[in-house]
């Protein structure tokens, strides 16, 4: 019965304390990479070409350790209401996505030590939680 109660509890206060996360389809204004793309007539294609450049800025290394064939992976992480990210993780389980999604984190470390902070996704006028997904493919030739 003890563990009926404390499962129930975790249950509700889940539901209580969790907050949505969004896509970017659902909020009235995407997240704003820090690469001036707020001045960008599509905020939401900015952030992707900006995070793609900066995330193959640093992929030269991983690369060069994935040089037999072609690579495809997803990396998914979330945009918290203080524009800090969190959740990284690759849709693949291989080694070629957990280096990848080890890159992007650098990446976002790179942009916050140099005070480049994502701008949050906005609905109804709040900073909301936003989740991304971005493809990554090596391609060797």
């Amino acid at each position: 019965m003890k563990a009926l109660t404390l499962t129930l509890s975790l249950f509700i206060a889940q539901f209580a304390f969790g907050q949505q996360i969004y896509t970017g389809d659902q909020v009235d204004q995407h997240a704003i990479y820090p690469k001036n793309c707020e001045k960008e007539k599509s905020v939401k294609d900015c952030f992707s070409k900006s995070i793609s450049v900066d995330l193959g800025d640093l992929m030269g290394d991983v690369a060069e350790q994935f040089k037999e064939k072609s690579y495809v992976t997803r990396v998914n992480f979330v945009i918290n209401e203080d524009g800090s990210i969190s959740d990284i993780r690759s849709s693949t389980n291989d080694e070629f996505g957990q280096k990848t999604a080890k890159v992007l984190e650098m990446v976002f470390a790179k942009n916050e030590l140099s005070d480049k902070k994502i701008q949050p996704a906005v609905l109804n006028g709040k900073n909301v939680k936003m989740s991304y997904s971005l493809p990554v493919r090596l391609q060797n030739m």
